[in-house]
């Protein structure tokens, strides 16, 4: 039944990209497989198909950088760090040189570079892409725009990470500030923002806070 999705799913993506020279196919067909299945298969299918969007179109357009960047988050989930990388540099080149460096659609691809550092304990790489992304997105929306959160929650978490937990509270603080003006104080997304610092607030042994961050949740 694999082999039989896989084929269909090349076909359908050389059809796709042939025809309409529109690579979303490559990213709507070919990661639908490899969330079918994490076999060395899918995976081969995904890159002879990011080949051949490449050898049509043109190694550097955007839809191949994020095809590469979904393939980079599958060897990542696998903890083929090795192979992940190149692929989420070649990601973030391919967006910097299409949009430019300070463009707010090369934000995400440094969060995702940040992310595998991160997780290989490569702190301070980490944080200079991040606070990058923070910076790119603050001049793109503004200082309280609901789109500086994911720079702010990543912050915090590559801050938690290394059990710097002061550093990490300005900027679970900020995101629940954002939230509660943008959102209104009694939405959903605030609860959110009010666990993750109570969270926060329990690891430092600080109960009294974390209760009352948890209440209001």
């Amino acid at each position: 039944m694999l082999a039989v999705l896989l084929a269909a799913g090349a076909a359908a993506l050389a059809a796709g990209a042939a025809g309409a020279e529109d690579l979303s196919v490559l990213n709507q067909d070919t990661f639908r497989l490899l969330d079918a299945s994490r076999r060395p298969d899918a995976i081969a299918t995904a890159l002879a198909a990011i080949k051949d969007a490449e050898i049509r179109f043109g190694p550097d357009r955007p839809d191949v950088g994020e095809a590469l960047s979904s393939l980079a988050n599958l060897y990542r989930f696998e903890g083929k760090y090795d192979a992940a990388e190149p692929l989420y540099r070649r990601a973030l080149a391919i967006s910097e040189k299409v949009s430019g460096a300070e463009h707010a659609d090369v934000a995400p691809h440094l969060d995702r570079l940040a992310t595998l550092f991160r997780i290989q304990r490569r702190y301070a790489e980490a944080e200079a892409l991040l606070k990058r992304a923070l910076k790119i997105r603050e001049t793109a929306f503004g200082a309280d725009d609901l789109e500086l959160y994911p720079s702010l929650e990543n912050l915090a978490v590559l801050h938690q990470a290394q059990d710097q937990y002061a550093e990490a509270e300005p900027y679970l603080r900020r995101a629940l500030a954002i939230h509660e003006q943008a959102l209104g104080r009694d939405h959903p997304q605030v609860a959110e923002s009010l666990h993750e610092l109570a969270r926060l607030y329990r690891m430092q042994g600080r109960a009294r806070e974390a209760a009352q961050s948890y209440d209001r949740a």
